[in-house]
């Protein structure tokens, strides 16, 4: 999903979809330059308080989180708390900053009260926080409002509650393969969801956009599906990870879904490096089944994907 003014997703949010107190948030990124004039946010979820409300909060928007890289090329999360006034602003940085055009994966995973960022399946940054994020409830068990809400992929969203958005803090680069658990998943978990597509159905899973089919479908049981703004006609579909079936060391077979009549490319990196991808063999005509490409050349290491056009 190409990004940057370009192609930018918003999901409605049903307030029993899942709680989201505790989260997990992931998502394969490849950032364009390594510094930008504002912030740019991967995913967000905010959570509009309206004016009048019962409550008495004070208007405006929080955040459930957000997941972006800052000015200067870290990789962050933020998330506003749960109480009504002031508000709790929190966020955690990772000390190294994002190569240009590398595809990396990042995650977040709040388990209370810590919050966690990861750099390819790797614990980069914790800290601990006394305040819950804002996830929308609010009140008592017996008398409890929810407030509306959006997740926003590519871009924030300073108005998440109305009919039209208002988009800033744009991600520049592509985004990938984005996943929302209810709950906070562990190392162990994190490191092996990295390299491994949901199948839609998982325990606990709220939200799942692989952009395999150029869609903004969320392929959970939940039906998160959105729009996207701006340029539908710029989502690039690339099927990252694929499933690897490893004969012999000089025989690997990559298989992956296709659509009827749609051309598809394997291609190889040694690095991730979005310039540096190769194609294996001849793009492929698509049927509507699963496909399988053997890659007989002799790739001591390297990272498989599948582009579609």
């Amino acid at each position: 999903m190409p990004t940057g003014n370009g192609a930018v997703l918003t999901a409605p949010w049903i307030c029993d979809q899942a709680a989201l107190t505790n989260f997990t948030v992931s998502a394969w990124v490849a950032v364009d330059g390594t510094t930008s004039p504002t912030d740019r946010v991967i995913i967000e979820r905010a959570v509009m308080i309206p004016s009048g409300n019962p409550l008495s909060f004070p208007q405006g928007s929080r955040l459930n989180f957000r997941l972006g890289i800052n000015q200067q090329g870290h990789p962050f999360v933020s998330f506003h708390g749960s109480e009504p006034d002031p508000i709790y602003d929190k966020t955690i940085v990772a000390s190294e900053t994002l190569a240009s055009g590398l595809w990396t994966h990042l995650a977040v995973a709040y388990d209370v009260p810590y919050l966690k960022l990861y750099r390819n399946g790797h614990l980069v940054r914790t800290d601990a926080f006394s305040e819950l994020p804002c996830n929308g409830w609010f009140g008592s068990s017996l008398s409890r409002i929810c407030f509306p809400g959006t997740i926003t992929i590519g871009a924030g969203n300073a108005d998440p509650a109305g009919v039209t958005t208002n988009l800033n803090s744009f991600f520049l680069g592509k985004i990938d393969e984005v996943v929302v658990w209810n709950g906070a998943l562990n190392d162990s978990d994190i490191s092996t969801w990295m390299n491994r597509k949901p199948s839609g159905i998982e325990p606990n899973l709220v939200a799942y956009w692989s952009f395999d089919d150029g869609s903004a479908s969320d392929t959970s049981t939940n039906g998160a599906s959105g729009i996207f703004y701006n340029s539908t006609n710029s989502v690039e579909r690339i099927i990252f990870p694929v499933t690897l079936d490893i004969h012999v060391s000089t025989n690997i077979a990559v298989e992956f879904p296709t659509v009827q009549d749609a051309l598809y490319s394997v291609e190889i990196s040694t690095n991730l490096m979005e310039t540096n991808w190769l194609s294996v063999g001849t793009s492929i005509s698509g049927t509507g089944a699963n496909c399988v490409v053997d890659d007989t050349n002799s790739y001591s290491a390297g990272f498989y994907r599948v582009r579609s056009w």
